[in-house]
């Protein structure tokens, strides 16, 4: 397979994660060159080679820090039950056990970025989305006179993008097996996808043989410099990083990546807690790639502890004000209590005005 989405399974105890592989079993390398104190781990980057790498998160599952170009991934993953769950349990988006929400204003958002960088195309731009679910922004770029196809491996979704929206959607996961025409498509779109893959260069060099020459790549990625792109999960003990991304990227190992698998890359642009990446294919199909592009695991480091550390003392004040607002709540006489409720519904109606 060139990826898999790293398929979850439910546990014993209801909840849905990855099968937990024990983490002992990974063979130690020698003292970590972050200078923490840690145990490297033999792990082989996918991005610069480097052999070793530091564990930062180590729970259900573990995340490490490459220490020669600072690329956060999941090691080690476990496949054994992947393929299903996405095939027929991933429910993302989901409304009931039938329904698909409409676009939503990101949708739209995402449509008019993508307009606005083919508005140079002559005649009818086709477009190809990985990952489409349930079509919600295939249906507004075809409504934008785009000549869509998707690919999308849950078959609810699959189905109900092509009875419901009408739209060109297989059931399918984007590896060696799907057979798909060269130098066929535009644009490729990955909304939330490209952290999944198992083999992310693998998947862009597949994107780059069915572009035209001259095709767009437009990829939307958790942003690792923000503190909500790395910490995505919320739990009772606070933030943690969600086990379906088994790749975190910054602007520059991002950059980096998509140099290594054959394209240019026109913009990467921050939208709050996401990156949006607009690249070209180039037609060497390989890039020497830079390494002003790696980042210092050190500092990489650095900022994930600030951003755990902040993010729990936000949850511990979060929770003490809740508990403060019931307590003075009940003391309250009931007359007081219902007023204030009151004069809050009138400010919402007001939209939060004085």
């Amino acid at each position: 397979m060139l990826w898999k989405r790293p398929f979850l399974e439910s546990r014993p105890d209801g909840r849905r994660g990855i099968k937990k592989k024990a983490l002992g079993g990974m063979k130690e390398e020698k003292e970590c060159t972050q200078n923490h104190g840690c145990i490297s781990v033999r792990s082989v980057c996918m991005l610069c080679g480097c052999g070793t790498a530091c564990p930062f998160w180590s729970k259900d599952f573990q995340m490490v820090i490459c220490d020669g170009c600072g690329l956060v991934y999941m090691h080690p993953v476990d496949w054994s039950s992947l393929e299903d769950f996405y095939m027929n349990r991933y429910e993302y988006g989901k409304l009931g056990s039938t329904v698909y929400p409409e676009s939503s204003p990101w949708d739209h958002d995402r449509a008019d970025w993508i307009m606005q960088a083919m508005r140079n195309e002559i005649g009818t731009p086709r477009v190809l989305e990985i990952g489409c679910n349930a079509g919600a922004l295939l249906s507004l770029l075809k409504s934008k006179g785009c000549d869509v196809v998707g690919i999308e491996p849950g078959t609810d979704a699959s189905e109900y993008a092509r009875t419901v929206r009408g739209l060109d959607v297989q059931t399918a996961f984007w590896d060696e097996q799907l057979e798909i025409e060269a130098s066929v498509f535009d644009a490729v779109v990955m909304i939330s996808v490209l952290e999944h893959f198992q083999y992310p260069i693998a998947a862009l060099e597949k994107c780059w043989h069915v572009l035209k020459s001259g095709g767009l790549v437009f990829v939307e990625i958790p942003n690792l410099e923000h503190e909500k792109g790395f910490f995505i999960d919320f739990t009772w003990h606070g933030y943690a990083p969600t086990e379906e991304h088994l790749f975190c990227y910054s602007k520059g190992t991002i950059s980096a990546l998509f140099a290594k698998a054959g394209f240019d890359v026109v913009a990467v642009v921050e939208t709050r807690e996401l990156l949006r990446v607009t690249a070209m294919r180039n037609e060497s199909s390989a890039l020497l790639v830079s390494k002003n592009n790696y980042n210092d695991p050190v500092k990489i480091r650095r900022l994930l502890e600030f951003y755990r550390v902040s993010l729990r003392r936000r949850r511990m004040l979060h929770i003490i004000q809740r508990i403060a607002e019931s307590v003075i709540i009940h003391l309250m006489p009931k007359s007081i209590v219902q007023r204030l409720r009151m004069y809050r519904v009138k400010r919402i109606g007001r939209g939060g005005q004085n």
